[in-house]
């Protein structure tokens, strides 16, 4: 058996050094498009004309949107 070339050694290493930039590229534009939805949707939800309300298994208020104040008179968060 031959041992590899040295020109395919430096490939494979460049290969190898060039994949770490190329997948923090995409971890950054996923990252950018996750927040731009994010806002997106908090947009619809203090906007929405129906009462949108999040609770934790104790029933007590994690999250509501401006609809549910007005129903229950909440006032200001």
């Amino acid at each position: 058996m031959k041992p590899m070339p040295e020109l395919f050694k430096n490939l494979a290493l460049f290969r190898i050094f060039a994949a770490r930039p190329a997948a923090e590229f995409i971890r950054l534009e996923t990252e950018t498009e996750f927040k731009s939805r994010e806002a997106q949707l908090g947009v619809v939800f203090e906007c929405a004309l129906d009462a949108i309300a999040e609770l934790d298994q104790d029933f007590g208020v994690l999250l509501m949107n401006p609809s549910v104040r007005q129903l229950f008179d909440a006032g200001p968060v």
